[in-house]
């Protein structure tokens, strides 16, 4: 829900979008503040994804961004979002994003 209310801004787009079998690399324009990230998943029943952020400074955090069963299908969104805000100082360089459970990435968005 924080993600959803916090976007303010037009998606960013990304400098470079690499999709490999396990993992998607998205590359960010340099000196662009990100606030967020969202995913599409091809399948509203599959929202699993483990997303790493990598920052200017070599540090990075995992998160997990993903639906609960107990939402039920009818009621889900089509997308995922999670703010990227709450690192502090650290400026986002790229995110690694792996899908799980059986979930494939249709369309991803930074802002």
């Amino acid at each position: 829900m924080l993600g959803a209310l916090s976007e303010s801004r037009a998606p960013i787009k990304a400098v470079e979008l690499q999709k490999q079998s396990q993992a998607t690399l998205v590359k960010l324009a340099e000196g662009v503040a990100t606030s967020g990230i969202e995913i599409e998943a091809e399948h509203i029943t599959k929202q699993s994804f483990y997303i790493e952020v990598r920052f200017d400074n070599g540090s990075s955090a995992k998160v997990y961004l993903g639906r609960r069963n107990s939402v039920p299908v009818n009621m889900r969104a089509p997308s995922l979002r999670s703010s990227l805000s709450h690192y502090g100082n650290r400026a986002s360089v790229e995110i690694v994003i792996s899908p799980i459970k059986g979930a494939r990435i249709k369309r991803v968005a930074v802002f």
